[in-house]
């Protein structure tokens, strides 16, 4: 069954990882490795958001919550580019049943957002916190595309269409993968400049943990996107490496 749901206010933060930081991931899941002269790269990323609506027709009404996932730019089995994702935030309420119901990688938190509809505005500030034992806090501004810590992939448009061809995302169910085909509808992305006030609380979310986080490599931010999504059924029972531990 496909389900459909309204993404809003997201914001889209990545960073440059040395693939020798991470365990890799359990076959056959590899990362999507961007070599340079200078090593070799894994791209992280973290998305905080507020889901509208989730059902098998588009346009339903239905509950709304605020998000934040964390995954990493990997390669499937069939050599395409997707996301793993390890680690979903979100509150309290939702999120022990996210997790046994759906087989997300879901744990509860304190999440507090700009209200519905605020970010986007020129000149404007805005404060995403996401809150456990650690807290994850950034501000953010609209502002020119700038070259962030890590290797270059071109233009912000360059850098948009990189992250864009990841059309599946794969979680781990009871020890086997499950794969999420993704589509999500074009949408205007504006490039943001983050300052990351708390970021205690991402070590503990990255596999192996305590991985320490460069700068920012790039930010942006999606007012509206429309998203669906179609779970596959479960793979291959797969080895599991150092995970984030259990929070």
């Amino acid at each position: 069954m496909i389900f459909h749901t309204v993404i809003q206010d997201c914001l889209w933060l990545n960073w440059a990882l040395p693939e020798s930081a991470l365990p890799p991931p359990p076959p056959p899941l590899t990362y999507d490795v961007c070599k340079t002269a200078r090593g070799s790269f894994v791209f992280v990323s973290a998305l905080l958001f507020r889901q509208h609506g989730l059902g098998a027709r588009a346009n339903l009404p239905g509950m709304s919550h605020p998000q934040c996932q964390f995954h990493a730019c990997a390669i499937d089995g069939e050599g395409m580019a997707c996301a793993w994702v390890f680690r979903m935030l979100l509150p309290n309420w939702l999120a022990t049943s996210v997790r046994w119901v759906a087989g997300r990688p879901a744990r509860g938190a304190r999440l507090d957002y700009p209200a519905a509809g605020e970010p986007g505005l020129a000149g404007d500030r805005w404060t995403w916190s996401v809150r456990r034992s650690d807290e994850f806090v950034v501000e953010a501004s609209i502002s020119s595309p700038a070259p962030g810590a890590g290797p270059s992939l071109g233009s912000f448009k360059e850098t948009l269409a990189y992250f864009r061809r990841q059309r599946s995302e794969y979680v781990m169910v009871r020890g086997r993968w499950r794969r999420v085909q993704v589509e999500r509808r074009s949408a205007n992305a504006m490039p943001v400049a983050v300052t990351v006030l708390d970021g205690s609380l991402l070590t503990d979310q990255l596999p192996g943990g305590q991985c320490e986080l460069p700068a920012l490599h790039s930010s942006w931010l999606i007012p509206t996107l429309e998203t669906s999504f179609e779970y596959a059924a479960e793979g291959e029972r797969a080895a599991v490496p150092d995970a984030p531990a259990p929070l």
